[in-house]
C-alpha cells in the first residue's frame, strides 16, 4: 500500500514538474483572503491562466516577497511574522479541517541541522529548483509531512510542514502537489 502511495506522490509531482514556469503572480485579487503581513509584497490572488498542468487549475498564486507558491482554491493562507525560529517570511496554509502545524517558512537553522528522530519515510524533493528532502513523520497520535530544501543567502533553511491526526494519502499528494509549485523569489529582481 505504501508503495503504490509513493508511486501516485510521484506520479503527482511529475505531472507538477511544467508547473514550476507558470508560478508568476497572477491578475486578480482572490475575494475573502487577507494578510496578516502589513508587508506590501504579500500577494494572493487567483490565476486567470490555466498552467501547464491541468491539475492546478483554479489553485491561488500565493506570493510573498521571497517565496511563490500555489495552493488548492480552498485553502486560506495568511501571512504571519516569522517567529519561534522562521527568519524572513513565514506562511500559515490555512488547510481546512487541520487545526495544527500547517505553515511554509524560512528558518535560521541550516538544513544539515534538522534531522528528525521520527521520520518513517524520506525521499529526495526537489524545491524550488534547490535539492531537498521530504520527511513523512509519524509518532503517538500525529503525522507530519515535511518538504525542506537550503534557504538561500539569508537563510538557513526553507521547509513546507503539516501535521495531522492520522495518515492522510489525499492531504500527501496534494502537498507534494504544493512544494513542487514552490519559486524562490531574489528582493529585488
Amino acid at each position: 500500500m505504501k508503495h503504490r502511495i509513493f508511486t501516485f506522490g510521484i506520479l503527482l509531482l511529475l505531472l507538477a514538474l511544467p508547473a514550476l514556469s507558470a508560478c508568476k503572480p497572477a491578475q486578480s485579487t482572490a475575494a475573502g483572503l487577507e494578510t496578516a503581513n502589513t508587508s506590501s509584497a504579500a500577494e494572493i490572488s487567483v490565476s486567470n491562466s490555466q498552467p501547464d498542468n491541468p491539475a492546478l487549475a483554479g489553485w491561488q498564486t500565493v506570493t510573498g516577497e521571497h517565496v511563490s507558491f500555489r495552493l488548492p482554491p480552498a485553502w486560506r493562507p495568511t501571512a504571519v511574522e516569522p517567529g519561534m525560529g522562521s527568519v524572513l517570511e513565514s506562511w500559515t496554509l490555512g488547510i481546512p479541517g487541520v487545526e495544527t502545524d500547517q505553515d511554509i517558512s524560512f528558518f535560521a537553522a541550516p538544513l544539515e541541522q534538522i534531522q528528525p528522530t521520527d521520520s518513517i519515510s524520506e525521499y529526495p524533493f526537489i524545491i524550488g529548483g534547490r535539492p531537498g528532502v521530504k520527511w513523512v513523520r509519524a509518532g503517538a497520535g500525529y503525522f507530519s509531512y515535511d518538504y525542506y530544501t537550503g534557504g538561500g543567502a539569508d537563510a538557513g533553511s526553507f521547509g513546507l510542514h503539516v501535521t495531522v491526526a492520522d495518515e492522510t494519502p489525499e492531504l500527501e499528494a496534494e502537498l507534494d502537489m504544493v512544494a513542487s509549485t514552490i519559486s524562490f523569489i531574489t528582493p529585488g529582481k
